[in-house]
């Protein structure tokens, strides 16, 4: 039931993107040049969409929830939106998890055509217009960041990780509190720890869940929250050959390594997400692990 929601969910944040891309609805995007996003946050559905994604491979090897057709269908209208999309962060992801993922899923002379196929996808992404250019854009960002110029989209990240880590090393043990980063990060820069920015820009997060949990609880709630990632992911692993494990272990690992380039432990749906898959009795899963990959199905 989980993976179908979340599925239509997607579903129908793709009309909608794609309607207001083509104009055919007069609805305007939440940011009109990020791409046929729809009413979504481009980062957070670049991440549901790799998700799906890799949902989607597994589906496609036991057809658990949908024909291989639909999953065909459902892989290459997510993979455009990813592409025509501005979310980095996913499309990354996408690149790094899914060869992962294929590996992991299938065998044999399968597992080989597969990979090709992932490889001509990634190639495809890069020929797309707006993954060109928001490369180029934050590889610029990065080099001016090196001179000393912090405002820009890159530059403000790298300005509020050295001041969670700041932060983390003045208070290690409690942290400066939660929801006191914006404050403490202010001070930092009245006190030209940090620099000022042209602009002045009320900096609420560091745009990595790690360094926020050290700014904000110190390192006991950094080893908190690895802890408790473990303590998730470690059993998902275990029983990744059933449709609740998997679907555990890949949000699993999209939110650990997306958690790098964007803070996703404090924002409401991210909670709610985490804590439902969080809930979910996987254990109990295990005895469909034996039926989850009979010896008939061959790419298994």
């Amino acid at each position: 039931m989980i993976p179908g929601l979340f599925l239509a969910g997607l579903i129908l944040n793709w009309i909608v993107g794609l309607c207001q891309w083509l104009g055919i609805w007069k609805w305007n995007p939440l940011i009109p040049r990020l791409g046929p996003v729809g009413y979504a946050n481009h980062i957070f559905l670049s991440m549901a969409l790799t998700m799906a994604l890799l949902w989607i491979a597994y589906d496609m090897r036991d057809r658990v929830l949908l024909p291989r057709w639909a999953n065909a269908m459902l892989a290459v209208a997510f993979l455009l939106q990813l592409g025509l999309g501005a979310g980095r962060t996913g499309q990354l992801l996408f690149v790094i998890l899914m060869p992962l993922a294929v590996w992991v899923l299938f065998r044999g002379r399968w597992r080989y055509w597969a990979l090709g196929g992932i490889a001509l996808t990634i190639i495809g992404m890069g020929m797309s217009p707006t993954v060109q250019h928001r490369v180029q854009e934050g590889l610029q960002n990065l080099q001016v960041v090196s001179k000393g110029d912090y405002d820009t989209s890159w530059g403000l990240r790298v300005l509020m990780a050295q001041g969670a880590l700041h932060m983390g090393f003045q208070h290690p043990i409690l942290g400066v509190g939660t929801g006191n980063y914006a404050n403490e990060m202010a001070q930092l820069q009245k006190n030209h720890i940090l620099p000022d920015l042209p602009s002045p820009l009320v900096m609420s997060q560091p745009q990595n869940s790690y360094l926020l949990e050290l700014a904000m609880l110190g390192i006991p709630g950094l080893l908190l929250l690895v802890w408790f990632l473990w303590a998730v992911t470690a059993p998902a692993w275990r029983l990744k050959a059933v449709p609740e494990g998997w679907f555990v272990l890949v949000y699993m690992a999209v939110f650990i390594a997306g958690s790098f380039s964007d803070t996703l432990i404090w924002g409401y749906a991210n909670v709610f997400s985490l804590a439902l898959l969080a809930a979910l009795p996987i254990p109990l899963a295990q005895d469909g692990l034996r039926g989850a990959t009979t010896t008939d199905n061959p790419i298994a």
